[in-house]
């Protein structure tokens, strides 16, 4: 019974040996399969997220291209808003130059009445509100008044009288926007109409 019970335990341990070698291979092809389904699943989604990326960063350009071209298109709009800006500064200094010229003028007096000579005469400024028309008057006639032409028109005879500083200089479309005197710069309280006899 002694060498049975040996053999018996030698098969026992060649089973045992034989389960466990078994069991390992099991486990490596189940190892192996696990790592096989883990890789083709990390690729996969390592593929979904290139793919999304890549969406995203070709609607990310898009956006960016469309920006782009915005950008210009407002550059170019700021650019013609600079220079009609420069170009309406550069009216309005030259109309504020030759406002205060006007201003600075001394207002017409009798004494400027005795002009010689039947064409309208202007000061060596050459401004047009000093000028006397003269319609065509001969020299030897006298007259009782010169006709001033108004300061802000140049065009229509001056017949208003500025209040309270009574300075004869606009006429009667152009006293109706006046706000101060532009010869004095008084603020106007109100304005008459001079009639010449």
């Amino acid at each position: 019974m002694g060498a049975e019970s040996r053999r018996g335990r030698h098969v026992e341990v060649v089973m045992a040996s034989s389960l466990v070698k078994l069991g390992a291979d099991a486990n490596e092809v189940v190892r192996a399969e696990l790592q096989k389904q883990i890789s083709l699943q990390n690729e996969s989604l390592l593929n979904l997220a290139e793919s999304i990326a890549r969406g995203t960063l070709v609607q990310k350009n898009e956006e960016i291209a469309h920006l782009c071209i915005e950008l210009q298109s407002s550059q170019e709009v700021l650019q013609s808003a600079i220079q009609e800006r420069d170009e309406w500064m550069s009216l309005a200094t030259r109309l504020y130059e030759m406002n205060q010229l006007l201003i600075s003028l001394p207002p017409m007096n009798a004494s400027n009445a005795h002009a010689h000579g039947s064409s309208t005469e202007l000061e060596s400024t050459g401004s047009c509100n000093q000028a006397l028309n003269m319609e065509g008057r001969a020299v030897g006639k006298t007259h009782k008044h010169p006709s001033l032409v108004c300061k802000l028109c140049c065009v229509h005879d001056a017949c208003m009288l500025i209040l309270p500083c009574q300075h004869l200089c606009a006429c009667k479309s152009c006293e109706i926007d006046l706000t101060v005197c532009p010869i004095c710069h008084t603020a106007k309280d109100n304005a008459i109409e001079a009639r010449f006899g």
